[in-house]
């Protein structure tokens, strides 16, 4: 997800930034001052010794008491935008931290990634886990025609929307293939966005 983050942004904000570990990769590409917010102490406290600023809680309480408004270029939501209830609301929320120029980057599960769909079509299974797609505190699932669509609503312009961590599966690419390149998407576990206010 670090290519999709333009190094012309200087104020970032990672929600759910974990130990730290995407934000100070950040950081060292072009020194730039990063903040993190996270739910879990514990990673918050490691998080807290390898980037400029770093913020425990809930987000969204966070967001209306501490967090500066109008101030970010960017805002990273790496596999993190799934775990709130309403991310569509949520997205029109934090335009008020970003400056008027400001980014939006995300990486969420794609629904229709291919290992997905074998399990509810094939295996006629819906079966919640403790990781992936189907990750039991995922509140939300997107396509990418659905996460699209989720951001023009929220009144963000996407820039890209493309897929990442692509299967290599030599029969998923022969079925595509006579489809005409219909399910071009399915080869992908999740998709990577970039959008800018409107």
């Amino acid at each position: 997800m670090l290519g999709y983050i333009p190094q012309s942004c200087q104020k970032i904000l990672e929600v759910g930034c974990g130990d730290g570990s995407f934000a100070s990769l950040l950081k060292k590409r072009n020194n730039v001052e990063v903040w993190g917010v996270e739910i879990h102490e514990q990673s918050a406290n490691i998080a807290a010794s390898k980037i400029d600023r770093v913020l425990c809680g809930d987000f969204e309480t966070l967001m209306a008491e501490l967090l500066p408004t109008n101030y970010f270029d960017c805002i990273v939501f790496n596999d993190a935008l799934e775990h709130f209830p309403y991310p569509d609301k949520l997205l029109i929320r934090v335009k008020e931290l970003l400056v008027s120029d400001g980014l939006i980057v995300t990486s969420l599960p794609n629904f229709r990634y291919v290992g997905n769909l074998w399990e509810i079509i094939i295996d006629k299974d819906f079966r919640y886990k403790s990781f992936g797609i189907l990750d039991y505190t995922h509140f939300r699932f997107f396509t990418m025609k659905s996460i699209n669509r989720m951001f023009d609503e929220a009144g963000f312009q996407v820039i890209i929307s493309q897929g990442i961590n692509k299967t290599n599966s030599k029969k998923v690419k022969f079925f595509n293939l006579m489809a005409f390149n219909f399910f071009s998407d399915i080869f992908f576990m999740q998709i990577a966005t970039v959008a800018k206010k409107k």
